[in-house]
């Protein structure tokens, strides 16, 4: 069987012919051409548009990440740091006048030879008046003030350790 040639100009003249849905267009494809059997359907998205859907997608996603890192961040810190240092010890030496109180103290369990020195602000002398032996002493771990260019801690408390 011998088909015979037509040209794309009888091609569209047939198209026209065939009745058409309302604002559908006929347009004629070459079979031959090598191009159009290799040509994936679009249903109606061209590639500009999938290339601007998976660019915002992507977006989208880099946005979304990055904002849970940063809620991640968002919490305060809870941890409670103790102001407060603690020594065990005896009364070695001790002077006081209005503006600070230096002590000697003999830390518990080290060599006899060794002493802390401590400087308080004002005269707490009265705190260590009639107590004996052991000594707890709590002071802010942080000096507030200069008294003769001396670091002065304030002194929250000093126990009677009883054995």
């Amino acid at each position: 069987m011998i088909v015979p040639k037509i040209t794309a100009e009888q091609v569209e003249a047939i198209l026209k012919t065939l009745p058409t849905k309302k604002g559908e267009k006929r347009t004629f494809v070459n079979p031959r051409s090598h191009a159009s059997h290799f040509r994936p359907p679009t249903n109606g998205m061209t590639q500009k548009t999938a290339s601007a859907w998976l660019g915002i997608i992507l977006t989208l996603l880099f946005v979304l990440c990055v904002a849970v890192q940063f809620a991640h961040c968002t919490e305060p810190a809870t941890e409670y740091i103790n102001p407060n240092t603690y020594i065990l010890g005896s009364l070695s030496q001790g002077s006081a006048d209005s503006t600070r109180t230096i002590v000697q103290i003999r830390p518990y369990n080290t060599p006899l030879v060794y002493t802390n020195n401590l400087v308080f602000c004002g005269d707490v002398a009265y705190m260590f008046r009639g107590k004996t032996g052991a000594l707890l002493i709590v002071y802010r771990s942080v000096a507030h003030r200069l008294v003769e260019d001396l670091a002065c801690h304030d002194l929250v408390a000093v126990f009677e350790v009883k054995p």
